[in-house]
């Protein structure tokens, strides 16, 4: 009768540990580990930049052409901001400065260096060099790749 005593508190641990186990799982497929889940959808990506502060990127196409590549910027501050420089995955592109009122909306138009694939997937990571009245060359860096299909 005696052999069988830890029996129950052995079978609750394991239970437990399984559970914890799918747990983390799941949490790492939802993606809210950085670095767990590493890829993120077009959508999550447009909900990313379209809400970004002070500069947000509300609209953009790139295509195999890449002559033909633009972004649609929106200024979300109460204050000018001139944009000063792009950067698309740490490759600096030199613009002229793109100067943007407060809720303005304005295209950026950019010749990128790589063009990407006819309906394949893109992802950059974007930086903007921007100043304004009071600060000269802020960097507003995105913690999300820019995602979308290759249009073209």
């Amino acid at each position: 009768m005696n052999r069988f005593r830890g029996q129950g508190a052995t079978e609750y641990l394991v239970l437990l540990a399984i559970i914890i186990i799918i747990a983390l799982i799941v949490v790492g497929v939802m993606g809210w580990f950085p670095g767990v889940a590493t890829s993120i959808t077009e959508k999550e990506s447009r909900a990313y930049w379209e809400s970004a502060y002070p500069l947000a990127l509300v609209e953009w196409r790139i295509t195999p052409n890449e002559s033909e590549t633009e972004f649609i910027l929106q200024n979300n501050t109460v204050r000018n901001i001139s944009v000063k420089e792009f950067m698309i995955d740490g490759n600096a592109i030199l613009i002229n400065d793109t100067n943007y009122a407060p809720g303005e909306k304005k295209a950026l138009d950019i010749t990128m260096g790589t063009a990407c694939q006819s309906g394949g997937v893109f992802s950059h990571y974007i930086d903007i060099n921007y100043s304004t009245q009071d600060l000269t060359y802020v960097l507003e860096s995105g913690d999300k790749p820019l995602v979308g299909y290759c249009s073209g």
